[in-house]
């Protein structure tokens, strides 16, 4: 089995133990087109529906194979006079896979060199992971962490300071998976 399948595999498994439901939005945006080709492993191995995933601090929502063209809209799609039009400021090549619930914390995939960016707030972006494979097997840690651990709402006190054990089990488990610096930028967008 080949690592791409083996990650969403895994992840799949995650979803199913968890019972983590899909939820729906917009599909099928008219006017957007990603060119399919270029990520038909990610289309073909994620699934239709869109996943909504809590981390404890915010949702995010792994974009569904119906939904990966609305997904780009305020990335490299944005409305303007009531139209959709090409964001030149968007890479052609930055695909976002995730996204915060309401928008605004994209994380992409690189077509070319494959590598996973975020961009946890505007003009703020850093690489999270080597490529899609290393990502979604740390997004399934995360989970089981997350949901088997400790629990949705309980990464963090009362004053919303994460909980040094959680992050222990983050670097227990993720780091080995993304490296020291990766690592250090999927903790930071996820609970920075």
């Amino acid at each position: 089995m080949r690592e791409i399948e083996s990650a969403f595999g895994i992840l799949r498994e995650k979803v199913e133990k968890y019972k983590i439901k899909s939820v729906s939005g917009r599909k099928g945006e008219k006017g957007v087109e990603v060119n399919k080709d270029q990520v038909k492993e990610y289309i073909a191995l994620v699934g239709d529906q869109s996943l909504k995933i809590e981390t404890g601090f915010f949702p995010i929502k792994i974009a569904g194979s119906l939904y990966i063209d609305a997904a780009q809209i305020g990335y490299r799609y944005i409305y303007s006079n009531n139209s959709l039009v090409v964001n030149d400021r968007w890479p052609e090549t930055d695909l976002v896979i995730v996204d915060g619930e309401g928008g605004g914390r994209p994380i992409f995939f690189k077509v070319g060199s494959g590598e996973i960016y975020a961009m946890p707030e505007p003009a703020l972006g850093y690489k999270m992971a080597e490529n899609l494979p290393k990502f979604i097997f740390a997004l399934a840690e995360l989970i089981e962490i997350v949901y088997g651990e400790f629990g949705v709402f309980n990464v963090s006190n009362e004053d919303d300071e994460i909980d040094p054990l959680f992050i222990a089990a983050l670097h227990k488990k993720v780091l080995p998976l993304l490296g020291t610096e990766n690592f250090e930028n999927f903790v930071d967008y996820f609970y920075g």
